[in-house]
């Protein structure tokens, strides 16, 4: 389990917060060290950068938003790194893919250069397993009870994203995992423990 760096990706609404609990409740119960953190926040810096980028008053240029996003992911990153060299188990809802997925497919600014942008500010780290709990972004957003400045965009935007999500999954198909968000929360849960120990065993063997 050492070094094992987890995410966990999908729209607003889609299940992110409540799994990445009962992931680090699951392995805290095996008496694993577990760190969970989240994007954009994660470091007190994170966090008043998070206050800004979803404050629903703020019209922010789509590269003014990409570069806080990666802002608080290099502060965050860091702690990551910390966190991992410690033997920690670190658990964290959303991370490099959402600004392909939301900055990219969504906003429509260019895909390579948030990549490599993505790389200088997470020093190379990607995580060992993705989840990615896809959602109709009807259904997700019909979840929410407040809406921030992007949950507050139009549907148009969250297919983009959604479609995002399904082609890096394409493309990184040997960390990314497709689970349903629609599923009860335990099905999704059990779901996630399965894989996560099918590649721990084939890792170990």
């Amino acid at each position: 389990m050492k070094n094992l760096f987890i995410t966990f990706e999908g729209l607003d609404g889609c299940g992110k917060t409540t799994q990445a609990k009962l992931l680090k409740e699951f392995f805290e119960k095996k008496n694993y060290s577990v760190f969970l953190t989240r994007e954009p926040g994660g470091t007190p810096f994170g966090e008043l950068i998070r206050n800004i980028i979803l404050d629903p008053n703020n019209k922010i240029h789509p590269w003014t938003e990409a570069l806080l996003y990666f802002s608080s992911r290099l502060e965050n990153s860091l702690m990551i790194l910390r966190k991992l060299e410690e033997d920690y188990i670190v658990i964290c809802e959303r991370y490099i893919d959402s600004t392909i997925a939301y900055q990219g497919y969504g906003r429509g600014l260019p895909i390579e250069e948030l990549k490599r942008i993505n790389n200088i500010v997470t020093f190379n780290l990607k995580p060992s397993i993705t989840f990615f709990l896809d959602l109709d972004p009807e259904i997700a957003l019909k979840r929410k009870k407040y809406l921030d400045r992007i949950e507050k965009e139009n549907l148009e935007f969250y297919n983009r994203v959604r479609e995002g999500y399904k082609r890096i999954a394409q493309e990184e198909k040997d960390r990314f995992y497709i689970i349903s968000g629609d599923l009860p929360i335990n099905d999704i849960h059990k779901e996630i423990i399965k894989i996560v120990l099918n590649i721990c065993i084939e890792v170990n063997t």
